[in-house]
């Protein structure tokens, strides 16, 4: 059984992005003698909250689209990072790219960015001109933060540890001035 669920665990219609839930015989009964973890995670016709973001097409194929913690969460609105750090890809002088949430006093959450150069960097505002005018994405989603690295940190398995790019948001928002100032770029060896 799978079924696409909004954040208040309700079914979505074919083509939304939600969480991926399933369940079936295969599913585990349980966390052992943790009642309360196995609560947050199954519910009580026995289906599991995977974590996963994705959506079921119309002819019933899922793709997977994201996890909920790279969700941005910037005055209410859920922003995939997934899907900024794509269009940032096609950026011509972007030749890795990962965006996670920085926090933010006033909207909660904004989404900063750390990439790695091909070529001359890109500046902030080049890469939000770019989002803006070649990619088209809504305002609300481009990043207000850059860091320019000279690689992601990965696992051994090349995945992005982005737990240590969210400290590095968090210092870097930490160092933006209290009034005024919205948008931060730095150039750094390393995440």
């Amino acid at each position: 059984m799978l079924e696409i669920r909004d954040e208040d665990g309700k079914p979505v219609p074919a083509g939304t992005d939600g969480e991926i839930c399933h369940g079936g015989p295969g599913l585990m009964l349980g966390y052992w003698r943790d009642p309360e973890l196995t609560a947050a995670s199954i519910d009580d016709r026995g289906v599991s909250r995977s974590g996963d973001l994705g959506r079921v097409d119309e002819d019933g194929y899922l793709r997977v689209t994201g996890r909920i913690k790279d969700m941005i969460i910037r005055g209410g609105l859920n922003i995939s990072a997934a899907e900024v750090e794509n269009h940032l890809l096609a950026h011509p002088r972007v030749a890795a790219a990962a965006v996670v949430a920085a926090p933010d006093r006033r909207l909660g959450e904004k989404a900063c960015a750390f990439v790695v150069a091909r070529g001359e960097p890109p500046t902030l505002a080049e890469l939000t001109e770019f989002l803006r005018r070649e990619r088209r994405i809504a305002p609300q989603k481009l990043p207000e933060m850059l860091q320019v690295v000279d690689a992601l940190p990965t696992t051994m398995t090349g995945k992005v540890q982005k737990f240590l790019l969210r400290e590095a948001a968090r210092a870097l928002a930490g160092q933006l001035p209290r009034e005024g100032g919205g948008q931060a770029e730095r150039r750094t060896a390393g995440a």
